[in-house]
């Protein structure tokens, strides 16, 4: 099955995502991950990184999975913002962050680049924006790497589950998916809704409540200004009880089969 067995004793919770799984001002001690991994009884082992996109998330999965031995570690994945993006910084060798603040002249994610003129995303927005920040394009990025991850770590025999932090693949409708549109573009077969929705209704996705966001905001203890509006220790202590019941309620099922 390959979703989080919380009857089986594991070494360690790789969790990825961006700050709501760094834990905000809180840090890591105050996140979903830490609370899931006292939960699980075992090491936290934390790579999430504030504004994180998602091809960046899926990245940091891969990286320590071919680096280090895997053996009794499970591995938790925290789905960011579709629309950010990563941009290659050919001086360090990584993937930095980079977001819509850039058009605003805030150029600090971007200053390994040593642009000169600071008005060349500004003058050129539009040229940028249809390349990047397409929203649809941005959706089916993040399908890319659902799919991609899921099977990887099935492949793999790890046990994991993933969930919606922050946005959702279902945010954008798809009307305009027409056969006749199916048959010009093969890319936007992944638009469709029934895929979209089989991708988070998998065992191995937790979206019984949506997305960790929106949930959270309908909590009468949630307060936008305190943690900078990202999820407070209560808050992840909360989620991390729901990820718990919903694998013993998986696992349970099966048993019963």
């Amino acid at each position: 099955m390959s979703l989080i067995n919380p009857k089986k004793q594991y070494k360690k919770l790789l969790a990825c995502g961006c700050s709501y799984t760094e834990g905000a001002h809180y840090t890591i001690n105050g996140s979903w991950a830490s609370s899931l991994s006292k939960k699980l009884n075992c090491e936290l082992i934390s790579n999430g990184f504030g504004g994180s996109s998602n091809y960046i998330i899926l990245s940091q999965v891969l990286s320590y999975c071919e680096s280090n031995d895997m053996t009794d570690v499970c591995v938790g994945v925290q789905w960011s913002q579709p629309v950010r993006r990563e941009i290659w910084n050919d001086k360090d060798k990584i993937y930095n962050v980079i977001n819509c603040e850039i058009f605003e002249g805030n150029l600090s994610l971007v200053k390994w680049a040593d642009i000169e003129d600071k008005n060349l995303f500004i003058d050129n927005e539009s040229f940028f924006n249809s390349i990047w920040w397409d929203y649809q394009e941005n959706i089916l990025r993040t399908i890319h790497c659902m799919i991609l991850l899921k099977n990887y770590l099935i492949s793999k025999k790890i046990d994991f589950i993933m969930f919606e932090g922050l946005g959702s693949i279902m945010d954008y409708d798809s009307e305009f998916m027409t056969e006749l549109l199916k048959n010009w573009n093969p890319f936007l077969i992944l638009y469709n809704n029934d895929i979209r929705k089989r991708i988070l209704e998998d065992v191995t996705f937790f979206s019984d409540l949506g997305t960790m966001d929106s949930a959270m905001r309908k909590r009468d203890d949630f307060d936008n200004d305190e943690n900078g509006g990202h999820p407070t220790p209560p808050i992840c202590e909360w989620w991390a009880d729901e990820l718990m019941k919903y694998t013993n309620r998986i696992h349970d099922s099966q048993i019963q089969i």
